[in-house]
């Protein structure tokens, strides 16, 4: 393919191969797939762990740790552990409501577990990091709602 271009008074020419052009957009796809892959493992990396982390946080406040794995069900022993009433779960469906539960909840949470009280703003905020904390800290034991 020729390409021509007027630019103030030269005539600019290119002599563009379309097998080249193909041979880049492939190269274009591999990169895009393998940052796919990449992320793909990474999310799947931080998944594993939380997982890992949250069953510790289970077992050291008396829970089934198998719970973990149902997706509404472990909603509803963290809020059991953070000593809140079950019936609250069904604030779920409203998405603002139930992100101020979660706040309240990582509060208690953090009370239960004998923390600071801002602790519980960093488990709601980064809870990659601060549930690992609760989760692996030897220190760290649970204490029931009296």
């Amino acid at each position: 393919m020729d390409f021509a271009l007027e630019a103030s008074g030269m005539l600019l020419t290119w002599n563009i191969d379309p097998i080249a052009i193909q041979a880049m957009a492939w190269g274009i796809w591999a990169i895009f797939w393998w940052l796919a892959i990449l992320w793909l493992i990474i999310y799947l990396a931080i998944t594993i762990f939380m997982i890992i982390s949250l069953r510790k946080v289970f077992e050291k406040a008396w829970k089934p740790w198998r719970w973990v794995f149902i997706p509404f069900y472990n909603r509803y022993l963290i809020l059991k552990i953070a000593g809140r009433p079950g019936w609250r779960l069904r604030w779920i469906l409203i998405p603002p409501v139930f992100a101020i539960l979660m706040i309240v909840s990582m509060f208690d949470i953090a009370k239960r577990f004998w923390k600071h009280p801002a602790f519980w703003l960093w488990l709601w905020l980064i809870p990659i990091v601060f549930f690992p904390i609760l989760a692996f800290d030897k220190s760290i034991s649970y204490t029931p709602k009296n």
